[in-house]
């Protein structure tokens, strides 16, 4: 069986350098056009094909059940993360430490996760609180999980509907609250 998941998995890696390979490709040519007309380089091409490895890589090798891209473990474009944002994911990294001994830095919504543990993990949340019930779920399972590094730029056009009004950051702040009382209180402490 063990032998069957490792080829399994090993076709899977393959699948995922050819695409990859292609998206390289395609990207390349793209960005070679733009790079002609002097919009831009093949860096942004680069990076964006590494934290999708990142990402995705360890998730489908089998290595973790959990893979979140951190914001602020990464490079920061100035602007790009207000300063409630940066706090938020520090509370909630703290919050979940404390009570399942996982230590989180960001509440980022780009994440791998094997679909079958998604699954397992029996998420009700489906607003604002979802990424922090899915970590804390994840955290008392005893996931294999994992944070990477993610740069992050500022938004090129319109507002974000949380971090870009107080409405909106109140009402995610409201719910993701709310996500982490009921999900704390509804499961044993394992740290």
């Amino acid at each position: 069986a063990l032998q069957k998941r490792l080829a399994g998995l090993r076709r899977q890696e393959a699948a995922i350098d050819d695409e990859v390979a292609r998206l390289r490709k395609e990207a390349d040519e793209e960005m070679l056009e733009q790079a002609q007309d002097g919009e831009m380089n093949n860096c942004v091409s680069q990076a964006m094909q590494n934290q999708l490895r990142d990402t995705l890589g360890p998730v489908l090798a089998g290595r973790h059940d959990l893979v979140l891209a951190s914001r602020t473990l990464g490079s920061r474009e100035p602007g790009s993360m207000l300063w409630h944002q940066v706090l938020a994911g520090r509370l909630a990294g703290l919050g979940i430490g404390l009570r399942y001994g996982v230590r989180y830095t960001d509440m980022c919504a780009y994440r791998a996760i094997d679909r079958a543990v998604l699954r397992a993990l029996a998420l009700r949340e489906p607003t604002y609180g979802w990424n922090i019930e899915m970590q804390m779920q994840a955290a008392r399972a005893g996931l294999r999980i994992r944070e990477v590094p993610m740069p992050y730029r500022r938004r090129l056009g319109g507002s974000s509907k949380v971090a870009g009004s107080l409405g909106g950051t109140m009402r995610a702040a409201a719910r993701i609250g709310a996500t982490y009382l009921r999900v704390a209180a509804g499961s044993e402490r394992r740290a």
